[in-house]
């Protein structure tokens, strides 16, 4: 089986709202990456929040996922990684490969999340503009390296650490991530 986990955590302090819930096309970032998550009909989502998590939470709560709250949200994107795939491996018991997602990347889609599940490799990550990040999909051998993650740390240190066992999908459109106002209003205006 595979999970998705979408992390949406994080404070949103660039932008000075809660970017989870700007909207675009009729629905909030995050309900468009978990409608995304869900049609790709890969395995179960599991949405991580944390800052304005009880404002975040009456937005998604009429569709089918996983919601878990990280109480140490602030100590860094890690901890929500943690905290998801705990989550998920406690509620999953035959969980092989996880998926993670960030709902500030609007342009991701199911046929995207397919082509990475297709692709053999331990770890099949995204490269756009340089870099290689999100979203990604581990294998469950790296499942004990994602939970010992901590404080800002996110998946990326293992993008590099185990650099030799990953394969990259081409997603030019993963570079337009939404973080401040600036970029939220180039979104709108494309």
């Amino acid at each position: 089986m595979t999970g998705i986990i979408i992390l949406a955590a994080g404070a949103s302090q660039r932008l000075g709202q809660p970017k989870q819930l700007l909207q675009l096309e009729q629905q909030t970032l995050l309900e468009r990456v978990i409608n995304t998550a869900l049609s790709s009909n890969i395995g179960p989502v599991t949405v991580v929040l944390g800052a304005n998590a009880a404002t975040i939470q009456p937005h998604i709560a009429h569709l089918h996922i996983n919601t878990v709250i990280n109480e140490n949200w602030a100590e860094g994107l890690g901890s929500s990684i943690a905290t998801g795939l705990q989550y998920v491996l406690r509620t999953y018991k035959n969980v092989s490969c996880v998926f993670l997602l960030v709902c500030d990347q609007p342009f991701i889609d199911s046929r995207l999340l397919h082509r990475m599940l297709a692709t053999p490799s331990p770890i099949v990550a995204c490269a756009y503009n340089n870099i290689i990040g999100t979203p990604v999909c581990f294998q469950e051998a790296f499942f004990p390296a994602l939970q010992a993650l901590q404080g800002q740390e996110g998946a990326r240190k293992l993008l590099q650490q185990y650099k030799d066992q990953v394969k990259t999908i081409d997603f030019p459109q993963g570079s337009i991530d939404i973080d401040t106002i600036g970029d939220y209003n180039a979104l709108l205006s494309q």
